[in-house]
């Protein structure tokens, strides 16, 4: 398998050196992983994130760093990330130290099989407060009634796919993102395989999903999104009657 990993980060300075060295030292020593890279996107960090990628850089030739001036948003550093990948699989988790890269063996045993397939991870034993917890709830019924997408755990950034999933203009630059990753993959006819992965709680730096303003933020971008989606839909249908009839 080869394979493209897109780590963002934000902030990450006590977390993103061992996140990085983790990550090589797995993919170095897994027997399936043919080819790998790593694109970190640094998403205009004000602490020292940027400079130890910098450094790790110049010491690791399969890791690229890209910058972002200011801070974009999770979704705008997911998509500079996806833009520079190679490989036929991306694979794609947080630097915080939430998640462990051990855990996409769980993905890795099937993943050469059927190329039809999206991984996702859900987190078995979240350590979130209730607040961020509830969110996720209200966020996952909306993608439920909105989209048909259903899955136990939309924004768990443990994902890996076939790239051509990303080859499509994405419009988020938040986490709604993860909605539009499961839409292109129930439009291609993916299947999406769910796999409980380990979550661990943060040692260092700060979580900011659960404030009011990111949350209303991400209900106002889905319904966005939705719109869009269906303009493309729209547009598909006319696009096949007028070729029925060759008008």
């Amino acid at each position: 398998m080869r394979l493209s990993i897109v780590i963002p980060a934000y902030n990450e300075e006590k977390n993103i050196k061992s996140t990085v060295q983790d990550v090589i030292r797995f993919c170095e020593c897994h027997p399936k992983i043919d080819a790998y890279e790593i694109i970190v996107v640094d998403d205009g960090s004000k602490d020292q994130t940027f400079n130890i990628l910098n450094q790790l850089q110049h010491r690791h030739s399969r890791m690229h760093v890209i910058s972002h001036d200011t801070n974009r948003g999770y979704g705008a550093a997911l998509k500079s990330g996806f833009a520079q990948t190679q490989y036929e699989w991306i694979f794609y988790m947080d630097s915080d130290k939430q998640f462990s890269i051990e855990d996409i063996h769980l993905f890795l045993k099937h993943a050469d099989a059927n190329k039809k397939v999206m991984f996702t991870g859900y987190r078995s034993n979240r350590k979130d407060g209730v607040l961020r917890s509830l969110n996720a709830w209200i966020y996952r019924l909306s993608l439920n009634i909105g989209f048909g997408i259903r899955v136990k755990d939309v924004n768990c950034a443990f994902k890996l796919f076939p790239r051509e999933i990303v080859l499509h203009t994405l419009y988020s630059n938040g986490a709604t993102i993860n909605c539009e990753l499961f839409y292109y993959a129930k439009k291609h006819k993916l299947k999406v395989i769910e796999i409980p992965v380990n979550h661990y709680s943060r040692q260092y730096g700060h979580q900011t999903g659960a404030h009011v303003r990111v949350v209303i933020g991400a209900m106002i971008r889905l319904a966005d999104i939705r719109l869009k989606f269906w303009g493309q839909e729209i547009a598909s249908v006319i696009t096949k009657t007028r070729s029925l009839f060759h008008l």
